[in-house]
């Protein structure tokens, strides 16, 4: 399979478990401007666009960021700024 294909079906299986994640009851992560992580149980992950966050994450913006917005499944927006969680 040629290298770009692969990339394609990653991609497209990464957006299919996002979406089913966000239907679940979690958020997605769709736009983040500067730096946050994700704070899940006892695991702190690097929060990216197209994150699907799940029931008790948190999401904690650096001090130089920008913008980190989360879509709820309720169709709920939420908007962070700097040093935020």
């Amino acid at each position: 399979m040629p290298a770009a294909r692969l990339l394609a079906a990653c991609a497209a299986a990464l957006a299919a478990a996002a979406g089913a994640a966000h239907a679940a009851g979690g958020g997605l992560l769709t736009i983040l401007d500067g730096d946050a992580v994700v704070l899940r149980e006892d695991v702190r992950l690097a929060a990216a666009e197209g994150l699907a966050l799940q029931p008790g994450d948190i999401v904690a913006t650096g001090p130089q960021a920008r913008l980190a917005r989360i879509e709820l499944a309720d169709g709920t927006s939420l908007a962070l700024g700097p040093s935020t969680q």
